[in-house]
């Protein structure tokens, strides 16, 4: 039997090594899986097209993963690759997912990410599980935004009660309410 193979993408000022993160890598690994979490450029040279590259270098084969997760700019990351049809994963997890301006420092860095709207139909075509997480209180990324994406993608959204941005700042560093949701497939 093949292992399962996971991408985790960190967002915009983060790191693989940051919030729950490699907990949820060593997780997954416990269980047989294959996991990359690849260093994206952020904040110097940060595009949706230098992530891109950054992919390809890091990760070969990245086409055949079978679950996407994503954190803030990272979940937007996996809309993109999902919408291009890039890869085409059994199940896609965002967490604290932006897909809009959010009139802070970090629009500049989202923008190249976020200045053309998504095309919601190919991205459902690629990928008909995906489940949305977002704290009651994010103080980034609207609510609204995770709302959105659920209702465009017909996916369930899992409000993390006070759980602010799900990173470490908000106390995140492990998350095992998507590791529920893995182990559900």
């Amino acid at each position: 039997m093949t292992a399962m193979k996971a991408l985790i993408f960190h967002g915009t000022m983060g790191s693989p090594k940051g919030n729950w993160f490699l907990w949820l890598q060593d997780h997954l690994m416990l269980q047989g899986w294959q996991v990359a979490v690849p260093a994206l450029p952020t904040p110097e040279e940060q595009s949706l097209h230098n992530w891109k590259q950054a992919l390809k270098k890091q990760v070969p084969g990245f086409q055949e993963a079978d679950v996407l997760i994503g954190h803030s700019c990272g979940g937007t990351f996996v809309l993109k690759l999902l919408e291009e049809g890039i890869i085409q994963p059994k199940q896609a997890l965002l967490v604290g997912t932006v897909i809009d301006m959010i009139n802070n420092e970090f629009d500049a860095l989202n923008k190249s990410f976020i200045d053309e709207s998504f095309d919601w139909p190919s991205i459902k075509e690629n990928c008909d599980n995906t489940v949305v997480f977002h704290g009651d209180n994010d103080p980034y990324v609207p609510l609204s935004q995770a709302e959105e994406i659920s209702e465009k993608l017909n996916a369930p959204l899992q409000i993390i009660k006070n759980g602010g941005h799900i990173n470490t700042d908000s106390g995140y560093t492990e998350f095992p309410e998507i590791l529920n949701f893995i182990n559900a497939e």
